[in-house]
């Protein structure tokens, strides 16, 4: 319904993008070339909502709409708006200038109805949960975890990589490998428990080419304990060298190594970002 006025709104914006800070002055300018557009305009033919006008206030920009009689907002309608904008693509600008979104809806000139979304919950959200426990990578492990609002779901490279989460400038990746000791979730509580124990795990772990380990945490995730620790990851491409910084979440659960593993070549670290997906994990079967 609203993704041609939200891709117009784009546009203007990427047409007087500078690099100095959008202003509320430039948020109410903007909004006055939409509501020119919006005004009187049946933007969702299926139900017959009509534009009734934008207005901002501050940095907030606020879409007015008329709507029919039959016309109910559902429950969930700030969250499917939500996924929508996410969805669409064209939130960006929003993050970039920290713009607020409203939309209220009238019924024979009375508001029935406001959706306000911040523009810190369309720099990142999380989705529906990915079931996974019938990949063949899973290695029998019954899992589910949430994939991010308006990142790529792609399948994983390698014979290990169950799936991977991809965004213009960051990727996270499930890793399963069958290893051959059983772990109970007491003795991997015990292993975690020995920093000697879990720095010499760190230390064969990070022998990959390029990759450098920083000083590691316990978190327990669905009451089983994970390893979290961060570094650089340096690859090589077309003769540059680029530094990755990476995030990495790992276990044993029964006979199986697990981690997940998040990393980014731009100035973003997505640290919060990789914590909200992996903590969106659900073990189907708590292992003990």
């Amino acid at each position: 319904m609203k993704l041609k006025l939200i891709f117009t709104f784009f546009i203007i914006f990427c047409l007087s993008l500078t690099a100095q800070e959008i202003s509320a002055d430039d948020v109410k300018e903007f909004s006055s070339k939409l509501n020119d557009q919006i005004i009187g305009t049946i933007v969702d033919p299926s139900t017959g909502i009509k534009g009734r006008g934008v207005i901002s206030i501050g940095k907030k920009i606020i879409f007015q709409y008329d709507v029919p009689n039959e016309w109910y907002p559902f429950d969930d309608i700030k969250e499917v708006v939500t996924r929508n904008l996410i969805e669409s693509g064209n939130t960006k600008i929003y993050v970039y200038g920290k713009i607020d979104i409203a939309y209220y809806y009238f019924k024979n000139d009375r508001l029935i109805k406001m959706v306000n979304i911040d523009w810190e919950d369309l720099n990142f959200s999380l989705g529906d949960y990915i079931e996974l426990t019938n990949h063949p990578k899973s290695n029998g492990l019954e899992f589910k975890l949430k994939s991010p609002l308006g990142w790529e779901i792609k399948e994983g490279d390698g014979p290990h990589i169950v799936k991977k989460f991809v965004s213009d400038d960051a990727m996270y990746l499930i890793f399963i490998n069958e290893i051959e000791q059983f772990y109970s979730s007491k003795e991997v509580v015990d292993l975690f428990s020995n920093d000697a124990d879990v720095r010499e795990l760190l230390e064969a772990f990070g022998n990959s080419s390029g990759l450098t380990l920083s000083n590691y945490k316990i978190f327990t995730i669905e009451n089983h304990p994970f390893i979290y620790t961060h570094g650089t990851l340096k690859k090589e491409r077309m003769g540059y060298e680029m530094n990755g910084k990476v995030h990495f979440w790992i276990s044993f659960i029964e006979d199986q190594l697990v981690y997940f593993m998040g990393s980014s070549y731009s100035d973003n670290d997505y640290y919060t970002e990789f914590f909200k997906i992996t903590n969106s994990l659900k073990l189907l079967n708590q292992y003990y």
